[in-house]
């Protein structure tokens, strides 16, 4: 006798198989969102932390004390100066006021990815925030001058 599927036995196990295909596809999808929220949160984080570890640690280096422009501090410079390890991409700094020159100053650490909103990353870090209404999350940083 020869051992072989029918058709109705191979029509019932891939109804099985997309039954637990619907079950499960939902779940890795959201998963996969989460992580991507929490990958976000955690680059946005490190980032802000070592900005911040940079102006009042490092910022008194500068090359004069009437250097006031903050342009050139960026996420590179971050890098290079190995205050972060890696680039996380897809962040950047933004200097609003341009200078410190009244002795205060403001960062924006801002994602720049565009795929999520700010709602999803907000619940992740209520620190997040779109203070510029670009639709970009992003986390504020002020600074004082002390150097």
């Amino acid at each position: 006798m020869k051992s072989a599927f029918t058709l109705v036995e191979v029509l019932i196990v891939l109804a099985v198989i997309a039954g637990v295909m619907t079950v499960f596809t939902p779940i890795a999808v959201g998963a996969s969102k989460k992580a991507k929220i929490r990958s976000i949160v955690f680059s946005l984080r490190n980032t802000a932390q070592a900005l911040t570890f940079y102006m009042y640690t490092k910022a008194e280096k500068m090359s004069s004390a009437s250097e006031t422009d903050l342009s050139w501090l960026t996420v590179g410079f971050l890098v290079n100066d190995n205050d972060l390890s890696v680039d996380p991409g897809n962040i950047e700094i933004e200097w609003p006021d341009g200078d410190i020159s009244d002795g205060t100053a403001t960062a924006r650490v801002e994602y720049t990815g565009g795929d999520l909103p700010v709602s999803d990353l907000k619940e992740a870090w209520d620190e997040i925030d779109d203070d510029d209404n670009d639709g970009n999350p992003d986390v504020v940083r002020n600074f004082t001058k002390y150097w």
